[in-house]
């Protein structure tokens, strides 16, 4: 027999054993019990009853396993014998099982049962009882003495794996070692847990085999790391402009004007400098260009020779105006882990050897870091790959926009850990950074005594050039220079004045002003501009919004700036919690400026042509300039999948986004933002109801030969702008999601999908391969998303369509919000119109309720929960749904099965809601109380969970 098969086997055995060690157990219990509540006792008979007879004839099914032929019994091996003497043991054992639990079924079907105490002491006597258990718990001591036998035997399968990568250096052998190293200590806590694992593949591999796992658990791993928007912010850094900045390269630039030599600390220097300076001084831009400059490297290189390492740099580059990992702590280090091991992928078992075991053996279905308390991983991974000595290096790190951090999910932004983070991994001599921000009190505190310069006080030659540059390259100034030679230059210099350090003040008067040159203004009228425009950037940027834009033009300004918002805001619903959202292009902001509702339903599903497409990108840059004064613009590209040339990709799929992070400060702030909103109040403007009309017509016009993740992404955004229009204006958008169900279950069915499941909410793509027997469908869908007008207007036309679903019930799905890593809104107000029309609280599906699986879905993702920064309105939704549920006639002595154990409600309510929020939760802890809740798991509710853990167990086998 193959050791693995033997392994497997006896994996099976143990699975029986622990099960049938629980249930005796709990009948024991039950035997022995003389306070039975005889009332909640009866409410417990009919459940009991028909776990008994499911369970009874899936046993035998189950048993058939130890029966299986393997070969002749001459021709096993002595310890094959010992391990078909344990399969006959068990199956002798479940016959047993068998005969009792079936007299023990007959039994509760008869009227005259009153206690199921008294059923089980007339199918057990005492000593049968203590026999059996007796008989178990040996069957159970020699089975894991097996198992570790066999265990043995795969980890000394597992160094004869190493052996086959002797071609690997030197170096690349250790690294596998230890995390081989690191399976063996997994593999001593297997025993009890054998079952689960399924390891049935086998581990013999050829060395090309080898080298293929090994680039394939790489390629995971940094798949993990990576995500899209990782060099977003970089890439729409504007570059330095002409000879600007090269300053930075020189020993003393400004003797006025003290700063820590820069080029002396690239060469000599260690720890932190700290590049600071107002807001629109120019720090990303002059980062940008330290970090790709030829000067750069050579200075570095210089440092790094010193010690005899090798020399290796990355930057990354916080924004606060976007994603979460683009102004989190955790997408800092993804981002640098990533760069640094797709150089180095041999450093990946070392790094992170947990996972590199992980996935080697295959014991895991999924890994995100999501999942496994990612801040600490990253931390301590980082931490091994700057101490490590395989591949030890020189690290310089270039790091911008401290000031555009915003703290982890759940976390207000924390300046101080972030700059103890550089301040610490700087501390190691072979790694030092340069960070760059505004000159916040908590970083000037953190910083203090280190090297550093305030920019604003280095740039005024570079500000002057800017100026003088642009201003010459227009004839209209050139005229004037010769006309006017004394008042011209005055103007630059009035400029340079003005500016007081700050860049972006100067691009938009200088934008200002070549807009006058352009209308053939004399020098006095330029003036006269200027001493119009505003000093401080605030006051400019409302200067702006109320003066710039044509009144006629407001609310479409304000349409803009709303649906950029809105796209923005979606990511709170769209996607996985470990995905980013779909960003705001110019092709999305084009086909929501769209307001015909009939185009959108009659637009055939077929790709735009190009000209199409390119022309709309081009209207839309033009008006965007026009409507919102250049506060808004089109930054950055990414792939296209609408086969335009790629010299229109960034037209297309280049991202809307404000000017400048101030713009998104002035234009955010509430007393702004209100007056911005006024002016599409007499209008019947929703921005996500536009939103979701432009993602209809996306998934339309999309080009793709296959269901390509952006399909996917733009159908859940759908969803997404759907909920919160919903939630905003009442408004179902019957027709539209009617569109949207139509278009991508077309998609489906032209890729032959259509026969693997029934609905195209069903397949992986929606972010989980979910069960074929759920039965999802449009309406489930709608109820995860918490679309209240919409599922209500479909319970008002049809009331039977919510008891006429098949499989999984919709209330499930309502409080049940699975997978966890996907972004469900949880809506009181859905399961208030659910249970209004009928849903059932008590309604098994599969081998637990609705509200059990709630209980369970809860006690297993506080963490997360608490994670989010809004976890105290996430509880209080939470308390409401529960006070729901008991209303409507929930069990109150429910409960659900954990790997602690068994969890009743009462325990759930006192672990969250009471322990967190006492006062809110106190209404709900009294209805309970009042309904007779136990805290206590009764020996019966024991019984159940037993039973119905095992048949959970054997659905998920099948």
């Amino acid at each position: 027999m193959d050791p693995l098969t033997a392994l497997s086997l006896a994996g099976t055995v143990v699975q029986f054993v622990d099960f049938t060690c629980k249930v005796l157990s709990t009948t024991r219990h039950v035997y022995n019990s003389f306070d039975v509540d005889y009332e909640d006792e009866g409410n417990h008979v009919l459940t009991v009853n028909k776990e008994l007879s499911l369970v009874v004839s899936d046993i035998a099914e189950f048993t058939a396993k130890f029966n299986r032929p393997v070969q002749r019994w001459e021709h096993l091996s002595q310890d094959e014998h010992k391990l078909m003497k344990l399969c006959q043991a068990s199956n002798n054992v479940a016959a047993e099982l068998t005969q009792k639990l079936s007299r023990l079924e007959k039994k509760g079907q008869s009227r005259l049962w009153n206690s199921f105490r008294v059923a089980i002491q007339s199918a057990w006597s005492k000593e049968e009882l203590a026999d059996l258990m007796s008989r178990l718990r040996m069957l159970k001591e020699t089975i894991e003495s097996r198992v570790l036998l066999g265990l043995r035997y795969v980890r000394l399968r597992l160094f004869k794996v190493n052996e086959l990568i002797a071609s690997h250096n030197q170096q690349t052998r250790a690294m596998i070692l230890d995390a081989i190293q690191s399976t063996d200590k997994a593999l001593s806590s297997v025993p009890h847990e054998l079952y689960h694992a399924g390891i049935r593949r086998s581990l013999e591999k050829s060395k090309q085999e080898e080298r293929e796992l090994t680039k394939g658990i790489q390629r995971k791993i940094l798949d993990l790391l990576s995500f899209p928007s990782m060099y977003d912010r970089e890439d729409e850094v504007a570059e330095a402009y002409r000879t600007t900045f090269e300053w930075i390269f020189r020993k003393h630039w400004n003797a006025d004007q003290p700063w820590d030599n820069f080029m002396g600390w690239l060469r000599r220097g260690s720890g932190v400098y700290w590049i600071n300076g107002k807001a629109g001084s120019g720090k990303s831009t002059l980062m940008r260009y330290i970090c790709y400059h030829a000067e750069t490297q050579r200075q570095l290189s210089m440092w790094a020779q010193a010690n005899g390492l090798p020399l290796e740099t990355d930057n990354f580059f916080f924004w606060n105006s976007g994603t979460d990992l683009q102004k989190s702590q955790e997408g800092l280090l993804r981002s640098l882990l990533f760069n640094s091991l797709s150089k180095h992928p041999q450093l990946i078992p070392v790094v992170f050897p947990g996972l590199w075991a992980s996935f080697y053996m295959e014991s895991i279905r999924k890994t995100r870091f999501s999942d496994q308390g990612q801040l600490d991983t990253l931390l301590r991974a980082l931490d091994v790959l700057l101490t490590q000595p395989n591949k030890p290096m020189n690290l310089c790190l270039f790091v911008d926009g401290l000031d555009e951090y915003d703290g982890e999910s759940g976390t207000e932004g924390n300046y101080e850990a972030l700059a103890r983070l550089f301040t610490r991994i700087s501390s190691h001599a072979n790694v030092k950074v340069c960070v760059s921000s505004r000159p916040l009190v908590t970083l000037q505190n953190a910083f203090q005594g280190l090297p550093q310069l305030k920019l604003q006080d280095l740039t005024r030659h570079d500000i002057e050039y800017y100026t003088r540059d642009n201003l010459q390259r227009h004839g209209r100034f050139e005229q004037l220079l010769l006309e006017e030679p004394e008042r011209a230059p005055t103007l630059i210099q009035e400029i340079v004045d003005g500016a007081q350090g700050v860049f972006l003040w100067v691009k938009l008067v200088v934008r200002s002003l070549l807009s006058g040159l352009s209308n053939v203004d004399s020098i006095s009228i330029l003036r006269k501009r200027l001493m119009g425009l505003p000093k401080d950037l605030g006051d400019l940027y409302s200067h702006m919004l109320y003066s710039r834009i044509d009144t006629f033009y407001m609310e479409k300004a304000s349409e803009m700036f709303q649906m950029l918002r809105a796209s923005r805001e979606q990511s709170d619903i769209s996607g996985r919690i470990d995905e980013e959202p779909e960003p705001l292009t110019a092709l999305t902001l084009s086909l929501a400026d769209d307001e015909d509702l009939d185009f959108v339903i009659k637009a055939k599903i077929e790709p735009f042509d190009a000209k199409t497409v390119t022309s709309r990108c081009e209207v839309m840059e033009t008006r965007l300039l026009n409507w919102t004064a250049g506060l808004l613009e089109i930054q950055g590209a990414s792939i296209d999948d609408f086969g335009v040339s790629r010299a229109m990709v960034a037209k297309v799929k280049g991202r809307v986004q404000y000017m400048h992070r101030t713009v998104k400060d002035f234009v955010e702030h509430p007393t702004v933002w209100e007056t911005i909103k006024q002016r599409t109040s007499r209008s019947k403007f929703n921005p996500n109801q536009s939103l979701l009309r432009s993602s209809i017509l996306q998934l339309k016009i999309i080009r793709a030969a296959h269901l390509s993740k952006d399909i996917w992404r733009t159908a859940a955004a759908a969803m997404a702008y759907a909920h919160r229009s919903d939630a905003e204006t009442g408004n179902p958008n019957t027709e539209l999601l009617h569109e949207l169900d139509r278009t991508m279950q077309k998609h489906v069915k032209e890729r032959d999908l259509i026969n693997y499941r029934t609905h195209w909410a069903s397949f992986p793509g929606t972010f989980w391969d979910k069960p074929a027997e759920w039965h999802d469908n449009f309406l489930s869908l709608a109820v995860q998303y918490s679309l209240c007008a919409y599922v209500e207007e479909i319970l008002v036309s049809d009331g039977k369509v919510l008891g006429d679903k098949k499989g999984r019930p919709l209330l499930d799905y309502a409080i049940n919000p699975i997978p966890a890593e996907q972004r469900y809104p949880l809506s009181p107000l859905m399961v208030e119109i659910l249970l209004r029309y009928g849903a059932k609280p008590n309604k098994e599906f599969r081998t637990a309720t609705a509200w059990e699986n709630a209980m369970a879905f809860l006690m297993r993702n506080e963490a997360r929960i608490r994670k989010g920064k809004n976890w105290k309105g996430e509880l209080l939704r939470w308390i409401d749904i529960f006070e729901q549920m008991v209303d409507a006639g929930a069990n109150v002595n429910a409960s659900c099965s954990l790997p602690s154990g068994d969890v009743s409600v009462l325990n759930v309510v006192d672990a969250l809601f009471m322990k967190h929020l006492p006062e809110d939760a106190a209404r709900l802890r009294s209805k309970l109380a009042d309904r007779g809740a136990s805290a206590r798991v009764t020996a019966m509710g024991k019984l159940i969970s037993s039973l119905k853990g095992w048949r959970k167990s054997r659905l998920e086998e099948r």
